[in-house]
């Protein structure tokens, strides 16, 4: 096979029998799976009417404010995942849930079958899960090359064909294959007016001229934000980033901070713009900007790390403070000389002591936020997201996702209360430790460590 798995040149399905992905021909044909000896019969690889005229980046019309306001008033029409999914996704169905990839793989399986026979219901699953896959299968790039293009043989829309080709476009800028990158851009009509569809067009048209080095390109694709030119919420933090890689170019460095300081909480933590770089790691997109926000943040997640002198002298007093008047005044035979000196002592040194070990604490966050790793905090298993009860009920454990797609085990050393609330929507961002297993310095989320005097907002 090519070195570029998003070829066009190239044809990759999924065997109908075992799964397996298979090299197809474009033109359609009889191919035997090696793995199961099935025998898959393949159409012609489908192609847009609209494809010639779609070629290039989006002209002057596609910039009309008549349609640029049609396309605004979708902006904030609320997608969701559909219901039979819930189950096998996490991080509004971006992610697999890591019990269930067999499940899912399942599903995408059964739903390439019952898309084909005109159920809507099933092309809905296949955008979602052939996108999961994509993000899900980046150390196997042929299954998951067959799981889009599988995906893409089985359903008709525009809107969903849209999402798909876009990922191989992006696939293939990414990769170098900028002739390929072209070609699936120009599969998506470049002046829809569906919010979806124009927004992939224009983030595909958008990334692939960063990648090829243009980057002067990318604002008048996408414009200098989505109050300009509207975006689709799936695709903004992409968009916004590939904005902030232009406005980076240009000089314009406090909009490039801007534009990505929209996606870090509030100024919180990267984790969303890390997850995304990971996604898509060629080209770099606004690496300055990118890299003088984290030193920000950072900044300001280590002056929130302070001395607990409430926390070291409260007790100190508590204990001994009663016993330094006796000691003064009712010392009888003791000279004053020395037991003021004494009580002096009694509490000097236990300050000493509380004191050092809260320098000890205070180097091991200082460390934690320099050094540690940050991962999104989420319940494996949960099935039922609309209540707190669905999540005890769910029996899962917690988990940590690092933006490379490593899970972890949040088992703190010290208890944590953590809003439910905060954990079922997917709220908190953990911060592991590079050497100590179990301690967490929390970004982000409502959670309240129990043996600290303050709360982590």
């Amino acid at each position: 096979m090519s070195t570029s798995t998003c070829s066009t040149s190239l044809r990759v399905l999924l065997c109908g029998r075992c799964g397996a992905p298979l090299e197809a021909p474009v033109a359609g044909g009889t191919v035997a799976c090696r793995y199961c000896q099935a025998q898959n019969a393949f159409p012609a690889r489908a192609r847009a009417t609209h494809a010639d005229e779609a070629r290039g980046a989006p002209g002057p019309a596609a910039n009309d404010p008549a349609r640029l306001a049609r396309l605004a008033a979708q902006q904030y029409a609320v997608a969701r995942i559909p219901a039979s999914l819930e189950a096998l996704l996490f991080a509004e169905g971006r992610f697999l849930q890591p019990a269930r990839v067999g499940d899912a793989w399942s599903t995408l399986q059964a739903a390439l079958v019952r898309s084909r026979q005109g159920d809507a219901l099933a092309a809905e699953e296949l955008v979602v899960l052939a996108a999961a896959f994509f993000e899900a299968l980046r150390a196997e790039p042929w299954k998951r090359r067959a799981a889009v293009e599988s995906s893409l043989d089985a359903l008709t829309l525009d809107r969903h064909r849209a999402a798909l080709h876009g990922l191989l476009a992006r696939g293939a800028a990414s990769e170098g294959d900028f002739a390929s990158a072209r070609a699936w851009c120009a599969e998506i009509p470049a002046r829809s007016d569906e919010l979806a569809v124009d927004s992939e067009h224009r983030v595909s048209a958008a990334f692939i001229v960063a990648a090829e080095g243009r980057p002067g390109e990318i604002l008048p694709l996408l414009g200098p934000s989505s109050q300009h030119v509207p975006i689709a919420t799936r695709l903004r933090p992409l968009a916004d980033s590939l904005r902030a890689h232009g406005a980076e170019a240009a000089g314009q460095m406090d909009a490039a901070m801007a534009l990505l300081g929209a996606h870090t909480r509030g100024l919180r933590t990267t984790l969303d713009l890390d997850e995304l770089r990971v996604a898509w790691p060629r080209p770099e997109l606004a690496p300055r900007a990118y890299r003088a926000l984290a030193a920000s943040i950072t900044e300001r997640q280590g002056s929130a790390v302070g001395r607990r002198w409430r926390a070291i002298l409260l007790p100190v007093i508590a204990t001994f403070g009663p016993i330094v008047p006796i000691l003064i005044i009712g010392g009888g035979f003791w000279s004053p000389w020395i037991t003021a000196p004494l009580a002096l002592v009694m509490i000097a040194v236990p300050a000493t002591i509380a004191t050092l070990l809260d320098a000890r604490r205070m180097k091991r966050q200082l460390r934690l936020i320099h050094e540690g790793t940050a991962g999104r905090l989420f319940m494996a298993g949960l099935t039922d997201r609309t209540s707190p009860l669905g999540a005890f009920g769910s029996g899962g454990e917690i988990l940590v996702r690092t933006p490379d797609g490593t899970l972890h085990r949040h088992d703190p050393i010290k208890p944590v209360a953590i809003d439910v609330a905060s954990l079922v929507q997917e709220q908190v961002v953990a911060r592991m430790h590079p050497e100590v297993p179990g301690l967490f310095w929390y970004d982000c989320g409502d959670v309240t460590d129990a043996r600290s005097p303050y709360r982590r907002p």
